[in-house]
């Protein structure tokens, strides 16, 4: 299975690995979001947009106080689930217990942490332009020249 992802333009005019993951309201709507690829999280994050987008119950949610470098933040817990088009254009739902941002902070977009992205072999490469995860059938080879 292979995800391919972007380079994202960011407001701060730094480009940054994301996939575009695809979330559904109670209603149907889709929307989608950009997901940070952060070999660093230790934990998937929904930035509140998204929570707020799916309508998720936050009165009694609770979550870990997440750290990094930019600091600390609140979470919730969530059940939710979201999907990544494959290599080939099919929907592939990914997700479960997910943490999420229970209000919102700034510059944000959702982060896929090493708790998903273990699943896959991970490929970005800003000079090459490529953004990938792959697993399964899919395998990526390093040449020297």
């Amino acid at each position: 299975m292979r995800f391919n992802g972007k380079w994202l333009a960011c407001d701060d005019e730094v480009s940054r690995p994301v996939i575009d993951g695809a979330l559904f309201d109670p209603d149907g709507n889709v929307l989608t979001f950009p997901f940070l690829i952060d070999t660093g999280a230790d934990s998937t994050l929904l930035s509140f947009e998204a929570v707020a987008f799916i309508d998720a119950d936050l009165e009694d949610a609770t979550g870990p106080l997440l750290k990094g470098v930019g600091g600390s933040t609140d979470s919730v817990r969530l059940d939710a689930r979201f999907w990544f088009l494959n290599s080939i254009g099919e929907p592939i739902p990914l997700g479960g217990s997910l943490l999420g941002r229970p209000y919102p902070s700034g510059d944000e977009m959702c982060i896929l942490g090493r708790d998903l992205l273990g699943n896959f072999a991970i490929i970005v490469d800003r000079p090459g332009n490529v953004v990938s995860l792959i697993q399964g059938k899919h395998h990526y080879v390093i040449h020297e020249s």
